[in-house]
């Protein structure tokens, strides 16, 4: 292994707050994707119904709703590499604790 001329340190507690964090940042993302699928329901059932425009806005409130679980499934994700770092970079240091 070669020397880098420095220690590199790793402190667990941040990798478990960003995690911590990260989840309250997806709950916040997904409850404005929920508000905002609301409106564009409200807007296509009550104000308008037909025509081209009406069309566009069912097709994008379609593809806007694949939005949704996005960023808790990705959190989610993030969190597990969060932890996997963590735990290969302890079993990596074992010789040194």
């Amino acid at each position: 292994m070669r020397d880098l001329g420095y220690d590199l340190v790793v402190v667990d507690d941040d990798f478990a707050s960003l995690g911590t964090e990260l989840a309250k940042i997806s709950d916040g993302f997904e409850k404005r994707v929920t508000d905002y699928l609301d409106s564009l329901r409200r807007v296509t059932e009550a104000a308008i119904q037909e025509g081209e425009v009406a069309a566009n806005l069912k097709v994008f409130l379609e593809q806007a709703a694949l939005l949704k679980g996005e960023a808790g499934r990705l959190a989610v994700l993030t969190c597990r590499h969060l932890a996997s770092f963590v735990s290969e970079t302890d079993r990596a240091d074992r010789n040194v604790y």
